[in-house]
């Protein structure tokens, strides 16, 4: 089973994050979180008159990042890593002479790595856009039922941009 196989996905973002800057050295965390449509529902034959679907949803995941990096002028330019989590939605269903909904439920989440690179540009002192890479290790699991025996393992790469704006706290 690969989630990769019909994929299809629409994508909404949280994100918040702080950083500090002593002269061109800046340091900082971000957090986000993406609901996600993502999803494939694969289908593979089980014998005579039978068929497995496979139906794999990423519902939402998410991200808690180191980033340093350097800044030139309105430019910052960083490498970030941290931890990444998925919630996996997935349930098997066989049909045949009659359908059995939900059969079997293999629903997960869990906690893995994330790292990156990315570039934001300040354009003005409160908006900054940003353009970023994340890499997310990826996600193995395996089910045994009676009707299937399946490995998976789906990654991530992710390319984002975005504006952000400064809430100038402390100042």
């Amino acid at each position: 089973m690969g989630l990769a196989s019909g994929l299809s996905s629409s994508q909404t973002t949280g994100e918040v994050g702080a950083n500090w800057q002593n002269g061109h050295t800046v340091v900082g965390f971000e957090s986000d979180m993406r609901w996600s449509g993502q999803g494939a529902s694969p289908l593979s034959g089980c014998g005579l008159g039978c068929s497995l679907n496979d139906r794999v949803r990423v519902p939402w995941f998410a991200s808690f990042r180191a980033r340093a990096g350097e800044a030139f002028d309105r430019l910052y330019v960083y490498g970030t890593g941290g931890f990444s989590t998925v919630g996996v939605a997935d349930t098997l269903n066989p049909y045949g002479s009659s359908a059995v909904p939900n059969f079997t439920d293999l629903s997960a989440s869990t906690l893995k790595w994330t790292m990156g690179l990315g570039m934001e540009y300040a354009v003005d002192n409160d908006v900054t856009a940003k353009l970023e890479f994340l890499y997310k290790s990826p996600i193995t699991g395996s089910t045994d039922t009676i009707l299937d025996n399946t490995n998976a393992s789906m990654k991530s790469n992710v390319i984002r941009g975005g504006l952000d704006y400064r809430i100038p706290i402390g100042q």
